[in-house]
């Protein structure tokens, strides 16, 4: 995905998506696209919230979801920055069918457990 791939953030309001994992949402088409580069500094709260249009509190719920997910780093006082599991971050593809979910698999390698 480039940055011309990237659909501009439109809040849909009839969808039964809540309206911060569409920021979410959003947020990770930025990150796979490049557009926000691992070690990188995301715009300030201010800013994203003026961009896309909503709360500040539902940018703050967007990225505490992807810090959890360890794709950025929220540091209070210094700003957000991309981490380096960003740039290998893929959307999960859903496999419906045995051949081809072996097939999805199998360059997948385990991660050992880090606690």
């Amino acid at each position: 995905m480039n940055i011309e791939q990237i659909k501009p953030f439109r809040i849909l309001r009839g969808s039964r998506q809540l309206l911060y994992m569409q920021v979410v949402d959003h947020f990770r088409q930025y990150l796979r696209a490049g557009v926000w580069a691992p070690n990188e500094l995301l715009p300030s709260l201010d800013q994203l919230t003026h961009e896309l249009g909503v709360a500040r509190v539902t940018i703050r719920d967007a990225i505490k979801i992807l810090a959890d997910e360890g794709l950025l780093i929220a540091a209070r006082g210094r700003g957000t920055i991309v981490t380096e599991k960003a740039k290998g971050h893929r959307p999960l593809k859903l496999e419906t069918d045995l051949n081809r979910l072996s097939a999805s698999l199998k360059h997948d390698k385990p991660e050992p457990d880090q606690y």
